[in-house]
């Protein structure tokens, strides 16, 4: 009878465990899966591979007495057998290395495959994303793009436009219960905040369900998106109700686009919040994250923007259309470093983009200090890691290493000052008391005069028409 040798046998299981394994890559692929979830598959299929036949173990003859003939037979075969067996894994050992290269091959082939996948689809996103115009555009759609690219399945803008709708509703039917006017800026505002800081019901008009929606609020879980970047997204807040500091006051923006009501978008280090003006020109500072109005100077007092950045009206201050379109570009930026765990080219290309409109964007002056950052350390590894004193004896590395240098003075003279993590979790707890203090208070008693004012006169208007 032929035996087939071990180490064909145990060649075969490996080939056909990766037939099986590049198989379901391939319809994993074909359903727009993610680089990341395509690392994670392929990391125990490696592990296989390397503990395959672990277990096996050489089985011996036992010998017989040696006195005899037939032991002597039984020795020699024995012996062959050895040898045979030590060969057999010598080839085996032989082969499994080759297919290791070729395995970490197609691996890393793959992840190049899923990668490109990605950058297409975030290609055809800014593509979409630079036909708007940076001093009039949708704020709404603006978003959408950012965050759709970020997904393996697009969903359809009419969805995510229709939630905000929703909530763009429930503002004019609060309106109508308080007798306000849906034309005046002010009321506008004072309903969108009522959805940040009251429970408020909600009348199906084709149903004619009532119901009643919860307050928008702030998720403490994860706020930074260490853990899972959607956190941050508006569309995770539509889903969900509840957000953070950079979803937030967008969401705002997005109803308050719906309703033709004029508001803001305002920076400090690590924070966004709304402004908008009342019918005599008055500025007010609303706070997504607890639901209330904050004063200029309590937020001069906690945050981290200095006096320089106040000056450079860096933060604290209004963004105009033109910065906004480019805010709302390194929103898209982020996502795309996030979902392909890096800086390439095309990230480059779009953080040019957003200096070519602002620049003055300190998140874009940021990324491409980063991307920049790590244009030197590579150089820097192609040369044996130089010290720095000898930097100028390398052309290449010492250009990369000057412009990283003239790109820190930048973000220095917008006075950027970065907020850490500690601080700014304590600054979030005395959120949650800014509606306790005096110029707050004052500020929201400001505000209910005004409310107040005009419902006088809408129930004027009402009682003249009655006549």
């Amino acid at each position: 009878m032929n035996v087939c040798p071990l180490y064909l046998i145990n060649l075969f299981r490996d080939h056909f465990r990766a037939c099986l394994f590049n198989a379901s890559i391939i319809a994993f692929m074909l359903f727009n899966a993610s680089g990341k979830a395509c690392a994670q598959s392929l990391a125990p299929g490696a592990q296989r591979f390397n503990t395959i036949n672990g277990a096996n173990k050489q089985q011996t003859i036992k010998s017989a007495d040696k006195t005899t003939p037939s032991s002597h037979i039984s020795q020699q075969y024995s012996k062959s057998v050895k040898e045979e067996t030590v060969n057999d894994h010598r080839q085996h050992a032989k082969s499994s290395s080759l297919f290791h290269k070729d395995f970490r091959q197609e691996e890393n082939e793959i992840k190049e495959t899923v990668r490109e996948y990605h950058r297409t689809n975030f290609l055809n996103y800014y593509t979409q994303f630079l036909q708007l115009d940076p001093d009039s555009f949708s704020i709404t759609k603006a978003i959408y793009l950012s965050e759709a690219a970020f997904y393996n399945t697009p969903y359809p803008f009419s969805e995510f436009e229709k939630y905000i709708k929703q909530r763009a509703d429930l503002v004019y039917q609060i309106l109508t219960r308080e007798n306000l006017n849906n034309q005046n800026n002010t009321a506008l505002n004072y309903g969108i905040q009522k959805l940040f800081s009251n429970n408020n019901l909600y009348l199906n008009n084709k149903t004619h369900n009532s119901y009643v929606i919860e307050k928008l609020y702030y998720d403490f879980e994860d706020y930074a998106g260490d853990k899972n970047w959607e956190k941050t997204f508006v569309t995770k807040m539509l889903q969900t109700g509840s957000g953070q500091c950079h979803s937030m006051p967008l969401l705002y923006l997005c109803i308050a686009e719906q309703l033709n009501a004029k508001a803001y978008l305002s920076l400090a280090p690590n924070h966004s919040f709304v402004q908008f003006f009342d019918n005599n020109g008055k500025a007010y500072n609303f706070e997504t994250t607890n639901g209330h109005l904050v004063s200029t100077a309590w937020l001069m007092q906690s945050t981290y923007a200095n006096s320089v950045a106040l000056k450079n009206r860096t933060f604290l201050d209004t963004l105009s259309s033109r910065k906004l379109y480019a805010q709302c570009l390194t929103d898209l930026i982020m996502n795309y470093l996030k979902k392909l765990n890096g800086y390439d080219n095309f990230s480059n290309v779009m953080i040019q983009k957003v200096l070519s409109i602002d620049s003055t964007n300190v998140t874009a002056l940021i990324l491409l200090n980063n991307y920049q950052r790590l244009k030197v350390i590579a150089i820097a590894e192609q040369l044996g890691n130089p010290p720095l004193t000898e930097f100028e004896r390398y052309p290449d590395l010492n250009m990369a290493y000057q412009q990283q240098k003239k790109l820190d003075a930048q973000i220095r003279r917008t006075g950027y000052q970065e907020m850490p993590k500690e601080a700014y979790e304590k600054w979030l707890q005395s959120m949650q008391q800014a509606k306790q203090q005096e110029q707050s208070r004052l500020a929201e008693v400001k505000l209910k005069q005004d409310i107040d004012k005009l419902k006088q006169v809408k129930s004027t208007i009402k009682n003249n028409q009655s006549l």
